[in-house]
């Protein structure tokens, strides 16, 4: 009868374990914003990112139009370019005639 006790109490503390030790996978979104005449297009293009999701950014000047630079959470001049999902990111993208 012990036995079948122990057994039990180690199985439960084995499940509450694992269970306590199984953390949820974070995920992140991004806002696009644009100053000026044109579009970015996002790929993969999705709602939410996995933690650690590379992520490619594509700045498309509208007619009479040409992309700048990035602002916000990427910044500089490559066109495209990448970020890491590894927090919320507001990014926006500067078009000028």
């Amino acid at each position: 009868m012990i036995r079948k006790f122990s057994f039990v109490i180690l199985f439960f503390l084995i499940i509450f374990l694992f269970i306590s030790c199984v953390q949820p996978i974070k995920t992140h979104s991004i806002t696009i914003n644009k100053n000026g005449q044109g579009d970015v297009t996002v790929n993969p293009e999705k709602a939410e990112y996995s933690e650690g999701t590379s992520v490619q950014l594509t700045a498309v000047p509208d007619e009479g139009w040409q992309f700048d630079h990035w602002e916000g959470d990427l910044t500089g001049v490559v066109n495209p370019s990448y970020i890491t999902m590894n927090s919320d990111k507001n990014i926006t993208a500067v078009f000028t005639e």
